[in-house]
């Protein structure tokens, strides 16, 4: 019992540690109260993380929203607020603006 349990845990700890044959897109959302949670996440998140971040905002569609000015003043990491179909790369950082459906 304990040996399954031991290669169990060796198993989901090699996955762990290898590195995904492409790259992770990892979704974030928040309200306008999220922005210094999001700020503090980015301040950590290394540059080379082979991971592309996806930031939506729950925002009125009025709002202009900066916060993809915010996250670039805290982090090296590329920051580009989506205004048209664009093609998602690790280690960048994607701001989806709200829109009026």
């Amino acid at each position: 019992m304990v040996k399954e349990k031991v290669m169990e845990i060796n198993r989901y700890s090699d996955f762990l540690t290898q590195k995904p044959r492409g790259f992770l897109i990892v979704g974030l959302g928040a309200s306008a109260g999220g922005i210094q949670a999001l700020r503090q996440f980015f301040e950590h998140v290394p540059e080379d993380s082979h991971m592309a971040y996806v930031v939506i905002l729950h925002l009125s569609p009025d709002h202009d929203s900066k916060l993809a000015q915010v996250l670039q003043a805290v982090t090296t990491i590329p920051v580009t607020k989506v205004t048209e179909k664009v093609k998602i790369e690790p280690d960048h950082i994607y701001v989806v603006p709200p829109i009026s459906i």
